[in-house]
């Protein structure tokens, strides 16, 4: 029924996203995507669901409910078996040479029920076509056909880019003279794309929390560290951390700060350059 591609790493991932525009899944999502453009894309994020039998249940859904309202391949459905059948008892009748008129009108009026059965069926897909289509054009009439494209840069984790462009529109609304016209553009998208919380805010927060204090990264630091995104290996008297196996995003840390403020700076620089 399917294909089942998982990504082996990042760099793959990376190449991967400039081949198609950016619509790879990353980061632990699941995508479906189907073929010839069947029906749209449904992406899965692992942290929306409290258990992996829920987040299987979900992808069981979305595939029963598109299997539903998709067309069958039309060697699948019953009005292909039993044209198939007819058309080959006619050839049948032809090989034999015989002359039953009425086997021939019964043959030829069972293919004609066939076909009309597919003309039936590829009328009612159509129409469902349609109607998916006057949904899109909806949703993207509500967002200007799409303002930006995201280019090589992508989310490293749920809503990134868009808190950046946030954040930059934000600041540039402060630096445009009073009621213009720019001002009203840049505070309209901002009140268009408000978020509950901001996960840069989160993770700056976070870092700064892990790293107070630190003298080495012991194990339940690594641990969470790994969690954020960083992946840890050790480089002669420092650490090394990498974000989200970017090497444009690497940094070391002391393995033994002798100030207590180190942690805190090294944080906020990081904080500074990633979130």
């Amino acid at each position: 029924m399917a294909h089942v591609v998982v990504e082996p790493n990042r760099p793959f991932s990376v190449r991967l996203q400039l081949e198609v525009d950016s619509e790879n899944v990353y980061g632990g999502t699941i995508g479906i995507y189907w073929p010839e453009g069947g029906r749209r894309r449904a992406f899965f994020l692992g942290g929306e669901y409290s258990t992996p039998g829920h987040l299987a249940a979900a992808i069981k859904d979305e595939v029963r409910a598109a299997l539903l309202n998709r067309r069958p391949i039309a060697r699948c459905t019953w009005a292909y078996v039993r044209e198939t059948a007819s058309r080959q008892a006619i050839q049948s009748l032809k090989s034999s040479g015989s002359k039953a008129i009425e086997d021939y009108v019964k043959t030829f009026d069972q293919e004609i029920e066939a076909k009309d059965q597919r003309l039936e069926d590829a009328e009612k897909e159509i129409q469902r076509l349609h109607n998916e289509l006057r949904k899109y054009e909806a949703r993207a009439g509500t967002t200007s056909g799409g303002l930006l494209r995201l280019g090589r840069e992508r989310d490293v984790y749920p809503n990134e880019v868009l808190c950046i462009l946030l954040d930059a529109i934000e600041d540039a609304a402060t630096r445009v003279p009073e009621n213009s016209r720019r001002q009203h553009v840049l505070t309209s998208v901002l009140e268009a794309n408000k978020l509950d919380g901001s996960p840069l805010e989160a993770h700056r927060e976070q870092l700064k929390k892990l790293l107070r204090g630190m003298t080495t990264i012991d194990g339940k630091m690594r641990r969470e560290l790994e969690e954020m995104g960083f992946a840890i290996s050790e480089d002669g008297k420092h650490f090394k951390l990498v974000f989200q196996g970017d090497d444009r995003y690497t940094y070391t840390l002391p393995k033994s700060g002798s100030d207590w403020r180190g942690g805190l700076n090294a944080a906020s620089d990081i904080a500074r350059l990633l979130f």
